[in-house]
């Protein structure tokens, strides 16, 4: 209580300054107990070829007292020219060097102790004429109470002037503090009542860094943190004490204050960034990716032989098939449950994890390689897979009578995990972006969208009936179930023998899309630079082993229209190929916050951080986004 009515006070005395009955001609600096400050208005110098002069208001303090910065946080006034009466003047901008940050309790103010020089840049109008005229300086000074101060300075001087240059040196001392512009902000989202903005990758920062995030209307952001993260920078403002009032704007200002650099960028939080994780998208979007997945090369064929092997259980009792299916279920669960585990633990580990690049791992592509061939040629009756007596035996004992069926859901998501799908990236960034109960709440879904055909038929056992009784034909099906699995082989091989020697086993480039192949570890900032030339550029990260990369490029970027909007505009089309693993690309599309491919991108002027697209792409949603970009 007693904090809250001292802030109170505080703000009270600063918001009535004016009633303070004292001005400047009351005070002495040296002599008078009640005159904290001193004020002079100096001129040092004349660029002829800028036609500025350089000036600065020379501010000394007294102990504990504060004049304060342009945004002076949660009270106080910032200093201010009036040149309405000053003639021949362009413009005379106040310029404000780095400030320090003062609290008072919970009251969060920046202003500057002891000395402060403010810059001034004078543009002339007419260099043949004289600058004169009475210029006024405003401003507040504070210490347990605030004074205004009211400051006249009748200035007259023109380009021919002889000025005191000793004071050239002092003056830029300070400008060399003034923050300039700079595109450093990556992106920034409102997320759970928190502003969280994420810097670029060459942008590096120290704890002892000032932060100010301020809106439109000077209203600053109370709490801000830094944070490194696996090589990333994030700034995060909490705004649970805030007023509603400065989120309705959404066009605000960071400024960031360190001793290597002084910088500020004015930037948005559009519609698309404001997306706040609404619990039943996330579910939504996680159910399908994981049923989409039953659709992937690597889990069809072992879906479909579930099915027919729940065909050939027709003449048993609902019990019965509902047991076997309820253990294949299990083991999709308890697969996924395991995985989610292990993505926290890697996650708490420090470790950055995505989704897909197993296909990078010889080891792995030769396990399910082998895996696959050896289901494919047992089933066609080539070999028969017998376990060992021991373990017949003890599951047995253990009546495991169902440990078929629940290694085979086991097998589901082993084979699942580094598919590609529609709806697999969202759901799979969200969770890997957020915190550990998102990790376990996705997977867990994706195990249930995974689930949902065998869950159909555990509910509705009668849905069996609609295939024929077995016989003959399901024969016949099995076969071509084990042709899946053997094409699947083949398929998963290539993949193989392109980790081993990329350019002898690429695929044939037929795309009516002239790519450019972007090393990304010679020419990291190739896109900087043709951003710089004024290019529009469409980005392509793809890989051999991403279905739905090509699904997009077959059917969507190689459609005759969308190559000769290309060609029209003069698109610049890059392309980054992870086929096989590359670090430059892994850190790029976790700086992103995307954890696995399809990955397409649109940059523009307009568009300098980029405009992404959905994975699964259409020609309108594609046609869209470059009408977008282009205006």
């Amino acid at each position: 209580m007693i904090k809250l009515l001292l802030s109170i006070l505080f703000i009270i005395f600063s918001s009535n300054s004016k009633s303070e009955n004292l001005t400047t001609s009351d005070l002495n600096f040296k002599n008078n107990s009640l005159d904290p400050y001193k004020i002079e208005f100096v001129v040092s110098s004349y660029n002829l070829e800028k036609k500025t002069f350089l000036a600065g208001i020379f501010v000394e303090l007294k102990k504990d007292w504060k004049i304060y910065w342009e945004n002076p946080g949660m009270a106080g006034l910032p200093p201010k020219l009036n040149w309405n009466e000053v003639s021949n003047i362009n413009n005379g901008s106040l310029l404000f060097p780095a400030p320090k940050k003062f609290e008072f309790f919970d009251i969060k103010t920046f202003g500057y102790k002891n000395k402060v020089i403010f810059p001034i840049e004078i543009q002339i109008l007419d260099e043949k004429k004289s600058i004169k005229g009475l210029l006024k300086f405003d401003a507040q000074v504070c210490n347990e109470i605030c004074i205004p101060v009211e400051k006249e300075f009748y200035i007259e001087f023109s380009t021919k002037t002889k000025f005191d240059s000793t004071k050239k040196n002092e003056i830029k001392k300070f400008l060399e503090t003034v923050p300039v512009k700079r595109d450093f902000v990556n992106k920034a989202i409102l997320k759970e009542k928190k502003l969280i903005i994420e810097l670029k990758n060459d942008f590096s920062l120290t704890k002892e860094t000032l932060i100010v995030i301020e809106n439109k209307s000077f209203q600053i952001f109370p709490k801000t943190e830094l944070d490194f993260k696996n090589d990333k920078v994030f700034i995060t403002s909490y705004l649970n004490k805030l007023d509603d009032k400065i989120l309705k704007s959404n066009k605000y200002k960071l400024s960031i204050f360190s001793k290597k650099l002084n910088v500020y960028q004015n930037f948005t939080v559009s519609n698309k960034d404001i997306y706040e994780y609404n619990l039943i998208n996330i579910i939504v979007i996680s159910f399908l990716a994981g049923f989409v997945l039953n659709f992937m090369p690597c889990v069809l064929p072992v879906l479909s032989l579930k099915l027919t092997s729940l065909v050939s259980l027709i003449q048993n009792k609902t019990s019965y098939i509902r047991k076997s299916i309820f253990f294949q279920v299990l083991g999709i669960f308890s697969s996924f449950l395991l995985l989610s585990l292990f993505t926290i633990f890697l996650k708490f580990a420090g470790y950055q994890i995505g989704w897909g690049f197993q296909f990078q791992n010889q080891y792995f592509l030769i396990f399910l390689t082998i895996l696959v061939f050896a289901f494919g040629l047992n089933i066609l009756g080539v070999f028969q897979i017998r376990l060992p007596g021991t373990v017949l035996f003890y599951i047995n004992k253990f009546s495991v009578n169902n440990f078929r069926d629940f290694s085979s859901g086991f097998l589901m998501t082993l084979l699942a995990t580094p598919c590609t799908a529609p709806f697999v990236g969202t759901a799979v960034s969200f969770a890997l972006s957020g915190d550990y109960y998102d990790i376990f709440l996705v997977f867990q879904i994706m195990s249930l969208g995974l689930s949902f055909p065998l869950l159909l038929f555990f509910f509705f056992p009668q849905l069996i009936k609609i295939f024929p009784k077995s016989g003959n034909w399901l024969n016949i099906f099995k076969k071509l179930m084990a042709t899946l699995f053997l094409l699947t082989g083949i398929w998963l091989l290539s993949i193989l023998l392109q980790n081993y020697n990329f350019d002898k086993f690429n695929s044939k480039n037929n795309d009516k899309v002239n790519w450019i192949k972007w090393d990304i570890n010679k020419q990291p900032n190739l896109i900087k630079e043709l951003l710089s030339k004024d290019k529009i550029i469409f980005l392509d990260i793809t890989a051999e082993w991403c279905i739905t990369c090509k699904y997009n490029k077959l059917f969507v970027i190689d459609n005759e229209s969308i190559v000769k909007i290309f060609n029209d505009m003069e698109v610049i089309p890059l392309q980054l190929d992870w086929t096989k693993k590359n670090y430059k690309i892994e850190k790029f599309l976790f700086s992103k916050e995307r954890y696995g491919i399809p990955y397409n991108e649109f940059y523009s002027e307009k568009y300098r951080n980029g405009y992404l697209l959905p994975e699964l792409l259409n020609e309108k949603v594609l046609i869209n986004a470059i009408n977008k970009i282009k205006n």
